[in-house]
């Protein structure tokens, strides 16, 4: 799955994006991807059920 397509799934019903490491593993590259080079903070949204995440830099 691209990071098009579950950016596309932010608008479709919350489902759990896969188990609970291959989400950690998808934040961790966000982070990677989006962070700048000092510092950032990723905080998982939906009270532990992995329907989404929030990068804040």
């Amino acid at each position: 799955m691209s990071n098009n397509e579950i950016l596309a799934a932010e608008h479709a019903p919350a489902e759990p994006m896969g188990d609970e490491a291959e989400f950690a593993a998808l934040v961790e590259s966000f982070v990677r991807e989006q962070a700048p080079r000092v510092f950032a903070l990723a905080e998982e949204m939906g009270g532990g059920e992995r329907g989404d995440a929030e990068i804040s830099a």
